[in-house]
């Protein structure tokens, strides 16, 4: 069975203005929902309609500390999180 990610997601809707346009960034930690151990190179990307696709329509890797940023400004979809021996979290 596959261990179980905790997506302690505090996906902060972050807004930045750049040069008069908006810009949001999806920020999170991944960790390991028995150990709390941060998960490091886990993919975290946006999928149309919450369907595992070949295609992201974008994504990112989380870094060693279990932390990532995702700029999703315009994008719509479903975050999705993966990492090797572990199920994959979509969040609505």
């Amino acid at each position: 069975m596959k261990r179980q990610m905790l997506l302690a997601i505090a996906v902060l809707g972050t807004c930045f203005a750049v040069l008069g346009a908006r810009q949001t960034t999806r920020v999170g930690v991944i960790n390991d929902a028995e150990t709390g151990t941060p998960i490091a190179g886990a993919t975290v990307r946006v999928s149309e309609s919450g369907k595992a696709t070949t295609m992201p329509l974008i994504s990112t890797a989380s870094q060693e500390d279990g932390t990532f940023e995702l700029p999703v400004d315009g994008v719509g979809g479903v975050l999705e999180v993966a990492a090797a021996g572990y199920a994959t979290k979509r969040i609505l």
